[in-house]
């Protein structure tokens, strides 16, 4: 008809025992466990009833305390007028069974333990036994042993009831490897040491944070208890962490990376990420020309922590720009084959957003995929023929990528090209208007015999003629 208590913590007020109270109405009773816990944590109240419920009460055990409450009344007062009780026990289930096999007892163990001891010890712990095959049982869990749920429960109490001091000493067997870091860590390792001997300092940030600027495209995860408003989301880019970092150092002449995780609505990775700008090296004396860190630094500083693990990097024209970088000084990383990355000068008004310098670079990618990649190795006996070098002066508009040209003279020239290279650009006065001159350096070897002059100018004209479909032309 109404309430008359808190169930499993405390009764009401007003249903109390006091001195004109002439009848008690007798509740033995059981309450699940976690509803008491929760009530209790809720209520803020703590009680000794919520104290022993929380912990589970044995079912079983109602009536046998109700009767035995009996005992004990009607022995100090002989002239109480007891009723009987009602029983109501909705949903009773039935005892759980567990499958426990003597061999994996043993195995697990690592002592021997006899089907007869077995039976013994869990039938003094109140455990009921039938044998459904060879030193293999169907145990009936009694009601006051709810911690009881699976085999190896059952395989502990055998151990324990048999002692495990008889469990046989002996050290451990079997191959060894080599100490240190191994796999992913250790290439993970040596690209931060490349990066390191670049210039740059580590950081480590916390993989929760706020919204920024520089967060990648995409939904984020959000923990259901964050800790503070500046940490109610999982990072899913390093990029923001570094920008911070950046900014607390005075925004000027920093170079920071940082490996990581990042996280994104199921799934998480590793990253790679970088931030540089400013003088690359410092400058004390007045008027000396310093380095200043640009897309090309930073690209080299990339291309540093790929070569020390072997792996092969290529930095192309992106497929689908980055709105977090210059729509025009951009360039996605690829590894395999496979974009795992960006690279570029941030974009203006993100830089504006960030505190940091128009003049900034950045790149991110993904550690696994970059660093998991392998170039192909090229090993070659050292050849006792000289190497010929030839120049080539090459004409071209600017909208042609530079990678476009390597990869045609590679194709053109063949095997014998042993290295090639870009040791000039120039656009000014003589150049027409949307090209500019490239020099390009190309060195050729073979094995077993010299290169003669005319040998080498063949080659070259070769790579002269397949450079034209390019829309080059020599000067």
């Amino acid at each position: 008809e109404r309430p008359v208590g808190v169930a499993g913590v405390m009764g009401g007020e007003d249903t109390e025992v006091s001195s004109g109270t002439t009848s008690v109405y007798l509740e033995s009773a059981v309450f699940r466990n976690i509803s008491v816990r929760k009530t209790r944590k809720q209520l803020g109240l703590s009680t000794e009833g919520s104290y022993r419920f929380e912990r589970s009460v044995d079912p079983e055990g109602v009536v046998a305390a109700q009767r035995r409450f009996w005992e004990l009344l009607h022995a100090s007062c002989p002239g109480a007028l007891l009723e009987d009780f009602q029983d109501v026990y909705p949903g009773k289930k039935s005892p759980r069974t567990v499958t426990l096999r003597l061999a994996k007892a043993v195995r697990l163990l690592g002592m021997p333990i006899g089907p007869q001891e077995a039976e013994r010890y869990l039938s003094a712990l109140g455990f009921s036994l039938s044998s459904v095959g060879d030193a293999e049982w169907m145990v009936t869990i009694p009601s006051w042993r709810p911690d009881i749920v699976r085999e190896d429960d059952l395989i502990e109490e055998l151990g324990r009831v048999h002692g495990y001091e008889r469990i046989p000493e002996w050290l451990p067997e079997g191959p060894t490897t080599l100490g240190g870091v191994h796999g992913p860590y250790r290439r993970a390792q040596l690209a931060r040491e490349a990066l390191v001997r670049e210039g740059f300092f580590q950081t480590i940030s916390h993989s929760l944070r706020d919204a920024h600027p520089l967060d990648a495209a995409g939904e984020r995860e959000a923990p259901r208890n964050p800790s503070s408003p500046a940490h109610d989301l999982l990072r899913n880019s390093l990029l923001p962490s570094l920008a911070e970092a950046a900014a607390r150092n005075g925004g000027r002449d920093v170079h920071l990376f940082e490996m990581g995780r990042v996280f994104a609505p199921g799934r998480e990775w590793n990253a790679v990420a970088a931030l540089s700008n400013g003088f690359l090296v410092a400058s004390d004396r007045k008027g000396e020309t310093v380095p200043v860190a640009d897309f090309f630094s930073l690209k080299g500083a990339l291309e540093a922590a790929a070569s020390a693990v072997a792996a092969k990097v290529e930095v192309v024209s992106p497929t689908a720009p980055d709105p977090r970088f210059h729509p025009a000084r951009q360039a996605e990383i690829r590894a395999d084959g496979e974009a795992v990355g960006v690279i570029g000068q941030i974009h203006p008004d993100v830089a504006d957003a960030s505190g940091l310098p128009e003049s900034t670079v950045l790149f991110e990618a993904d550690a696994d995929a970059l660093l998991g990649s392998k170039a192909a190795l090229d090993i070659r006996s050292l050849s006792r023929n000289p190497a010929v070098r030839r120049d080539i002066a090459l004409l071209l508009d600017k909208s042609v990528a530079y990678a476009e040209v390597q990869k045609t003279i590679e194709d053109a020239v063949g095997g014998v090209l042993e290295r090639q290279w870009l040791f000039d650009v120039f656009a000014g006065a003589g150049i027409p208007e949307g090209k500019h001159s490239l020099g390009i350096a190309l060195q050729f070897r073979k094995a077993g015999e010299t290169f003669t002059d005319e040998e080498a100018n063949q080659v070259r004209d070769r790579a002269v003629t397949a450079l034209a479909a390019l829309g080059g032309t020599t000067r």
